[in-house]
Order: structure tokens, then C-alpha cells, then sequence
């Protein structure tokens, strides 16, 4: 009963991490583009980034994200405005970090 329950506090506690969500250090934006199939925004930045377990220069919000027109918006105008933006992110797409919430910071 002893190793059940240590295997699966084990496991819980990997998940967790796997599905924690997590913040990009405050960077410029670069670019900003639709991909060639209208499949998303993708949010690029200058540097390859490291957060949840997961290392990539470009942030991909869905098309289906629902504050995909608040998100484009406030990109746009970071993006314009040379401000710094905090990303957050919930691990990868692939290639990509799967974005979730932006925030301008300056």
C-alpha cells in the first residue's frame, strides 16, 4: 500500500508540472503574423525563450482562444509602441509555446 501511494504522489506531482502554467520574461516583439493557414496568431520574439519545459522564439494563441481580438490588440500595440510584453504561456505546440494572456509592461 506504501509504494501505491508513493507512486502516485510521484505521478500527481509530475502532472502537475507538465500542466503548470508560466510566464515569459518581459521581451520586445519582433513579429506578429497568421501563419500561412489563418491557424493562429504567432507572437515572435528575437531570442529563443525557456519556460515550461519548453524553449522557443515564437508564442502561437490559437484561433479558437477566446480573447484571440484582445490578445491581437494589445500585441499589435506593444508591437507599435517598441513596449515590452509579458507573455503567458502553457507549455508547447510543437514548436512553438501555446500562449494563453499577454500583458504590456512598459
Amino acid at each position: 500500500m506504501k509504494y501505491i501511494v508513493f507512486i502516485v504522489l510521484i505521478v500527481a506531482g509530475s502532472l502537475c508540472r507538465v500542466l503548470a502554467d508560466d510566464s515569459l520574461p518581459p521581451q520586445t516583439i519582433k513579429k506578429i503574423d497568421t501563419g500561412w493557414s489563418n491557424e493562429a496568431i504567432y507572437v515572435e520574439f528575437d531570442n529563443a525563450l525557456s519556460a515550461d519545459n519548453c524553449q522557443a522564439s515564437r508564442v502561437k494563441f490559437h484561433k479558437d482562444h477566446p480573447l484571440l481580438k484582445e490578445i491581437l490588440s494589445i500585441a499589435l500595440s506593444a508591437f507599435h509602441s517598441k513596449s515590452k510584453v509579458q507573455i503567458r504561456v502553457s507549455g508547447c505546440t510543437g514548436i512553438d509555446f501555446r500562449g494563453i494572456a499577454i500583458s504590456i509592461l512598459e
